[in-house]
């Protein structure tokens, strides 16, 4: 466990941040990505918050960074590089979300050093996602730091990327589709054997359940509501979870939290309030 008198109630999210351009039905930008999405939540659920990534030297690339420091996230260890950010082409339909088109950006040149680790290391809590590029770091992490290890594996992970991550983790993010969610308690159970001691699935409007340790297992509905726009909802829930959990919360409490900020956060376009890109900030 971190020393908590040197890392207490601070987190950093580490790995990919994107412009999510929506083509329909309406046209319109917004900063975005899973570990953006998830830093901004974890702030707003009131927990230092940190930002650790790569951007582009273009005006989306300025965008993310005046976006994430107006909401008081430490962007000191942002890289910037002479290439386009990364973006999405996101389309709704019925309040559901769907991935058309990506380009990754430069999460691939991030440039590890010493510093780089030192400043992840001072953090209690260090939140990786899928498409973060720090797979191959996990194992450093965890022999270096004290740092507790989080990971959203989403839903579109593959077998080798689980296997070679997991056994880093201890808290472990998973998303099921809700009609395919029945043994969601089951598959928690068996990601406890392979590293984290706390697993966390999510099920859409079936809700969320957490097994801790094979022993304990929990179980949140979702709220009732017919969703906006659910990108992001998996990002909110995540974010406020972990806030919750290095505050020193019971799992329910931060399950509770995390299903009302996500069902909060679906009402409205993309990941979180006020992250559209207007027209006076380009150029």
């Amino acid at each position: 466990m971190p020393e908590e008198k040197e890392l207490e109630n601070t987190v950093v999210c580490i790995g990919d941040n994107c412009i999510d351009r929506y083509d329909f039905p309406t046209k319109r930008r917004f900063v975005g990505g899973n570990a953006i999405n998830t830093a901004v939540h974890a702030r707003e659920a009131g927990c230092p918050t940190s930002y650790v990534g790569s951007v582009g030297m273009d005006s989306n690339g300025r965008a993310i960074l005046q976006t994430l420091q107006s909401r008081g996230i430490d962007t000191s260890q942002v890289q910037v590089f002479d290439a386009e950010t990364a973006w999405t082409q996101v389309s709704l339909t019925g309040g559901e979300r769907r991935f058309t088109e990506e380009y990754l950006g430069p999460v691939e040149r991030f440039r590890w050093s010493e510093a780089v680790y030192r400043y992840l290391f001072s953090h209690f809590l260090i939140h990786n996602t899928w498409q973060g590029g720090t797979e191959k770091q996990l194992p450093i992490f965890r022999e270096k730091g004290k740092s507790l290890l989080s990971m959203d594996f989403g839903e579109r992970y593959s077998e080798e990327f689980l296997h070679n991550c997991i056994p880093y983790v201890d808290i472990g993010f998973f998303s099921m589709d809700p009609d395919s969610a029945d043994g969601a308690i089951d598959f928690a159970r068996r990601m406890n054997g392979l590293g984290p001691s706390i697993v966390v699935v999510t099920m859409g409007k079936r809700g969320s359940v957490v097994s801790r340790n094979q022993t304990e297992t929990y179980f949140t509905p979702a709220k009732s509501i017919k969703p906006v726009d659910t990108l992001g909802a998996g990002d909110t829930y995540i974010g406020t979870f972990i806030a919750a959990f290095v505050q020193g919360n019971p799992i329910r409490q931060c399950m509770e939290r995390a299903t009302a900020a996500a069902a909060k956060n679906c009402m409205l376009f993309s990941g979180f309030a006020g992250s559209e890109i207007l027209e006076e900030q380009d150029g």
